[in-house]
């Protein structure tokens, strides 16, 4: 059994890489992003500057934007961020967008001007977004991971700067605490409820664990474990992966609320195909009815 201070460690570390998502987080983190700039501006900007690395503009440009009426791309992204995004709700940023909020989506994306760019950054994931709006300006940046906050300014004001940095782990718990024999301790001795804990919903949102694992969570962890045991019948190992990772994509992609991590997608893939199953025991305890 691990001690106090290393138990302590792992759970903080999965308190911050498991996170409920509504849809794929790279457009959420662009909504996300966006709703902070309506927030510091004091209202929906009339013209806006987006300035995204490339992979986050790769990885946005093909997938449905969650509660948009199936729209997709940056612009959408920016939009239903402005028009109805809760700043406050990080990754949920967008789960209580409302079908009157979708109404006014595309007035918005027709009566303003969203400019996209993509300038040279030592960073994969980097969102930068200036917004106009009067006469005064707001400038919002999201950087290394999806919810990190970097800078905000405010007609030349700065209101916020952390320092610069290219690494994805700036400003996240130390894994140096992370091994594989621990890793496998910790999954057979932690305190389940340290691990029901971590992520209680926001009131309004879907709960992500409830009775008979109904919930956003139970409902993943149902479907990863069916597609594993597939994988292990008589379809062979090959199709079992390419049918978790094209269900896991489907789900993102459509916009659903799943339990994500804060990696990026082949990382999830590897949760898929290997946390899932060992976890498989305790989890199934975490999410059935106590």
């Amino acid at each position: 059994m691990l001690n106090e201070r290393k138990t302590e460690a792992y759970c903080a570390i999965l308190a911050e890489e498991l996170l409920l998502a509504t849809g794929c987080t790279e457009p959420i983190a662009v909504a996300y992003c966006a709703a902070k700039l309506r927030e510091v501006l004091g209202g929906k900007p009339e013209k806006v500057l987006a300035e995204i690395s490339g992979n986050i503009l790769k990885n946005v440009k093909s997938v449905v934007v969650p509660n948009t009426g199936g729209r997709r791309g940056l612009p959408a992204a920016i939009a239903v961020g402005i028009v109805a995004g809760d700043p406050d709700a990080e990754l949920q940023v967008l789960a209580k967008v409302t079908e009157e909020d979708i109404k006014h989506i595309q007035e918005y994306l027709d009566a303003t001007d969203i400019t996209v760019t993509c300038p040279e950054t030592p960073c994969l994931l980097d969102i930068r977004l200036t917004g106009w709006l009067g006469g005064h300006k707001a400038v919002t940046r999201v950087a290394n991971n999806h919810t990190n906050l970097v800078y905000i300014e405010k007609d030349g004001r700065v209101l916020l700067e952390k320092p610069e940095s290219a690494s994805a782990e700036a400003n996240l718990q130390d894994k140096s605490v992370l091994n594989v024999k621990d890793i496998l301790t910790f999954i057979e001795t932690v305190d389940i409820e340290q691990i029901r804990a971590l992520h209680q919903p926001a009131a309004g949102v879907q709960q992500c664990h409830c009775r008979r694992g109904s919930g956003v969570m139970g409902r993943q962890h149902r479907l990863h474990l069916a597609l594993h045991r597939q994988r292990h019948r008589d379809r062979g190992p090959g199709l079992g992966l390419r049918r978790v990772r094209r269900t896991d994509e489907r789900l993102r992609d459509a916009g659903g609320h799943l339990l994500r991590l804060r990696q990026p997608g082949h990382h999830r893939l590897g949760a898929c195909v290997a946390v899932w199953p060992v976890f498989g025991r305790k989890m199934k305890r975490i999410f059935s009815e106590p």
